[in-house]
């Protein structure tokens, strides 16, 4: 008797057990909505629209947030987790502000990256007329607030370079950069004013160069400029292609501003049915199906949502340090006071490439656009 029943309890116990634990499964994986993050897809079906559409380079595209993209881009794992470990799980769908990811990324280079100097846009050459000829001095600079990343030595020149918008004409109460007649500090090094203007560009009429004064003493206390100097054969730094990535949609919630319209067009659709003497449930159908055979053979409407401007290469002038450890693909940099970079794996030793992976600050104009 107790070998007859014996195997029937068995049975019993193995199909309650896995009842349970298929229960259990099911109510752990049920508990958290999908992550969504503004201005990003995170559906792999739309991924691949993107990707076959040529609108990215490949999986690996630096805007698209893969595994490989964020680690092209130069998001870190650390800035990852903490992300998600303050996002935290919810049964609710929604979307997480982009500025939160940034956040967390930006906290994370910080500790990480290497300090460097850049000067990015179309650089204006500052010639210091009262350096006296021949004279190379040579300024330390921390690579990193800790020591324990060392110094780095960049030679100044009579001959400086800084970034475009570091200059203005016309001098105004918020701009803390060169104009005629005003005095800065080049970090950590002099004081210079600005004395007059030498050149321009025949067609586009911007500034190319600049003559200016030293003060040896650094005596006002003066807002600080990253600059640049010709090394001491008088050759101007080394340059390097720059990848600038933008947001890969132009609003927070791809396909958003389509379905709204599509709503719009169903609802004044379904009424017009309605009030021709349809019943409401057939009138729903057939403005649904119109809707339908519309959008068919179209591409979906959240593509119309990719922002054309969202890659823009140009080239930024880095010191020599920067090129001394680029020597290996997804080194992060912070160029003080202006972003972080990260090499990108089609950099070369005869053609650098540096991904911008994100500004120091989260741009104003970048906040008007949520």
């Amino acid at each position: 008797m107790v070998c007859i029943f014996f195997p029937f309890i068995f049975f019993v116990f193995l199909n309650l057990s896995f009842n349970f634990f298929l229960f259990l499964s099911l109510s752990l994986f049920s508990v958290s909505s999908r992550l969504n993050i503004e201005y990003a897809q995170l559906s792999k079906r739309r991924l691949k629209l993107l990707v076959d559409a040529d609108h990215v380079s490949g999986w690996d595209d630096p805007r698209l947030f893969t595994i490989n993209g964020l680690r092209r881009r130069g998001y870190t794992p650390d800035g990852i987790n903490n992300f998600c470990r303050d996002v935290g799980f919810s049964r609710n769908e929604n979307v997480i502000e982009i500025s939160r990811f940034e956040f967390h990324q930006r906290k994370a280079l910080n500790e990480s990256s290497r300090r460097g100097n850049a000067v990015t846009g179309r650089p204006i050459q500052v010639v210091l007329t009262n350096w006296p000829d021949g004279k190379v001095e040579t300024f330390e600079m921390p690579n990193h607030p800790k020591e324990d990343y060392g110094k780095r030595k960049m030679p100044m020149t009579n001959v400086v370079w800084i970034s475009s918008s570091d200059f203005r004409e016309v001098n105004s109460k918020d701009f803390f950069g060169l104009a005629p007649n005003k005095e800065v500090k080049l970090k950590y090094a002099y004081n210079i004013t600005c004395t007059s203007i030498v050149e321009r560009d025949e067609t586009t009429n911007e500034i190319l160069k600049l003559n200016a004064t030293v003060d040896f003493n650094n005596t006002n206390k003066c807002k600080i400029l990253t600059w640049l100097s010709n090394d001491t054969s008088g050759n101007p730094p080394r340059t390097a292609e720059v990848r600038l990535y933008e947001h890969m949609f132009t609003c927070p919630v791809p396909g958003h501003k389509a379905k709204i319209a599509a709503r719009a067009r169903m609802d004044a659709r379904t009424k017009e049915l309605k009030d021709g003497g349809m019943e409401s449930s057939a009138a729903i159908i057939i403005s649904t199906a119109e809707e339908d055979e519309l959008w068919k053979g179209k591409p979906a409407a959240w593509l119309s949502d990719v922002n054309p401007n969202s890659l823009n290469v140009s080239t930024h002038m880095f010191d020599s340090s920067v090129f001394e450890y680029a020597d290996k693909p997804f080194t992060t940099f912070q160029m003080e006071r202006i972003g972080y970079y990260v090499v990108d794996p089609d950099s070369t030793k005869e053609h650098m490439v540096l991904n911008r992976t994100l500004t120091l600050r989260e741009r104003k104009d970048k906040k008007n656009m949520k």
